[in-house]
């Protein structure tokens, strides 16, 4: 059996699996999309998920890049922390759709400003 090395280990001390990405990894800017907890069946004959009690909750962020839904799990103690990452994203992207729609008031106001404007010079 190996032994866990420092560079193995991530920075909380929990053991990261090779070449995954540890896609949950705060970001200053925000994490798109949210946190979602899922229950699964692990498909054993006799186990209780069988009956319908499924086993779960699992943490995961769903998040859409290039058209497609992504899927990275999180660990149940990271879960708040992602949450509010995502929050964050939320409402930066919503403070600049504001911003956008703002702007473009502004410049159909400006538009109409100038017709009038040219319209009142041609004559």
């Amino acid at each position: 059996m190996k032994e866990t090395t420092v560079e193995d280990r991530s920075p909380c001390g929990r053991r990261e699996a090779k070449g995954v990405k540890a896609l949950h990894k705060i970001e200053p800017a925000g994490l798109p999309g949210a946190v979602c907890a899922q229950w699964t069946r692990c498909g054993k004959a006799g186990c209780r998920c069988t009956r319908g009690e499924l086993h779960g909750p699992y943490y995961y962020r769903m998040w859409r890049e290039q058209g497609r839904l992504r899927k990275s799990y999180v660990p149940a103690a990271d879960v708040e922390e992602v949450r509010a990452q995502c929050e964050q994203e939320r409402m930066r992207k919503r403070q600049e759709r504001r911003k956008r729609q703002a702007s473009l008031s502004q410049l159909r106001e400006l538009r109409t400003l100038l017709r009038e404007a040219e319209r009142l010079f041609r004559r």
